[in-house]
Order: C-alpha cells, then sequence, then structure tokens
C-alpha cells in the first residue's frame, strides 16, 4: 500500500474486525476516518449488481463523474470489466480484502501516452515491472495516472461481505476536477489474506510470496516453496 488514504482505511477496518473475518456495518464510525473520507466508497447490492451507495469526494474529481448510483464495473474499462466482478466475488465469497493496482485512460490523457520505448510489446502503458522480476513486483516510476483501490468486506444483516468498504487512490491529484470520465484499467491485483497478516501488524504479504500463491482456501493460502537446486 502507498497511499496514505488507502495504509488508513486498512489499518481502521484490519482493528475493527479484530479475528473475525469482517466487521460489522455499523461499526463503521465517519469521524474515525475523516482524514481519508475523501477517498472512501461504500458499495452494496449483489455480484449481479453491486452499486456505489457512497463515494468521496475526491474519487469524483480524480475519475471525472460522480459514482453514487453507479455500477462498480462502470469505472473499469469495458475488457476489465469480468475480472473486476471477480475481485468482488472473491471479496464477497471468500470475505478476503484485496488490493488493486490501477491506470486511468480517458481522453483527457491524450496527448500524455509515453513514447514507444518505454512501453511493453502490445501495451498501453509503461512497463512498470523490473526485468525478469516475479510478477506482483513493480518500479515505483511512472505514477502519472495511477492509483490504488482497496476493497474490505463488512457484515451486515449477519452476513459476511454483504457490504463493501474501500478506498479509490491516485499518487497523484489531478490539479483540477477532471472534466471527462476516464476508465480503470487493472494493472496488479493482491489479496490480503489473514494468513498474510501478522497478528502484531498489518503488513502484507511479500511482492515474491504473493506471486508464487498456488491456492487458497478460505484464509488459508498455500505458497509454493523453493525446490531444492541440484548438480
Amino acid at each position: 500500500m502507498r497511499h496514505r488514504s488507502t495504509k488508513a482505511l486498512f489499518d481502521y477496518w484490519n482493528r475493527l474486525r479484530g479475528m473475525r473475518a469482517a466487521p460489522n456495518r455499523t461499526e463503521i464510525n465517519p469521524r474515525e476516518i475523516a482524514g481519508c473520507l475523501g477517498d472512501v466508497f461504500l458499495i452494496e447490492g449483489t455480484l449481479a449488481d453491486f452499486r456505489f451507495r457512497l463515494a468521496g469526494s475526491r474519487i469524483g474529481e480524480g475519475l471525472g463523474r460522480a459514482l453514487t448510483g453507479q455500477p462498480f464495473e462502470s469505472i473499469w474499462k469495458p475488457a476489465m470489466r469480468p475480472a473486476a466482478l471477480g475481485l468482488l466475488a472473491t471479496v464477497t465469497e471468500q470475505v478476503e480484502p484485496i488490493l488493486v493496482g490501477f491506470r486511468a485512460s480517458g481522453r483527457e490523457n491524450e496527448g500524455q501516452m509515453p513514447s514507444p520505448s518505454t512501453q511493453s510489446p502490445g501495451s498501453s502503458w509503461p512497463n512498470l515491472r523490473a526485468p525478469n522480476s516475479r510478477l506482483g513486483i513493480e518500479r515505483r516510476l511512472d505514477t502519472a495516472n495511477a492509483g490504488e483501490l482497496l476493497l474490505l468486506p463488512l457484515r451486515h444483516h449477519g452476513r459476511d461481505g454483504e457490504r463493501i468498504l474501500g478506498a479509490l487512490t491516485l499518487f497523484r491529484t489531478p490539479a483540477m476536477p477532471r472534466q471527462a470520465p476516464v476508465e480503470l484499467d487493472i494493472a496488479s491485483t493482491r489479496v490480503l489474506a489473514r494468513a498474510a497478516v501478522p497478528k502484531t501488524g498489518t503488513r502484507l504479504l511479500s511482492g515474491d510470496a504473493a506471486a508464487r500463491i498456488v491456492s487458497r482456501h478460505g484464509h488459508l493460502v498455500l505458497i509454493e516453496g523453493d525446490r531444492p537446486t541440484t548438480d
């Protein structure tokens, strides 16, 4: 996590849940997260129709539109929408928090694209990964139009994952609110499984370890071990 609002919301949510899978919706006190409310949203519904119930002012300014009442998938590029709904399924069905790295594209970004020498083949965006690195590790270089989205399950009416609390933050806040909508492209995802969160803190699974996840069973994560070398 790189943005202070994302970190603050995750720490708050993690503290509220304690040893539970998720805190209750009624436990969320906006006054306790006042410093990051502009980046916070709440979505509700079902996997067939999850919509933004609330969305902070900085989110609307960064995406160039008001989100209240809009479907969750509407903020993503069409090709990314099935994957975005898959993220919601993980949050609601497995009751796991997820961190998503994204890049924004839209008419306002035309003319700001990087030169071909900085792009990977077939990609519209700069290659943020170090050469020959494992999946999940990104170079922290070009942050223009990049950001992160946090999805946190909530318990509501006795069921985990019935509501989702989240934060959507751009690493570089636009100097002026966008006048045209932008859409998001998924750059990376990371499931913040309980097994990856030490009881003494809120550190995340390292990039190397996250790239070696074999399977997940509830809150247990199976990670591929090192293979012994042979002469």
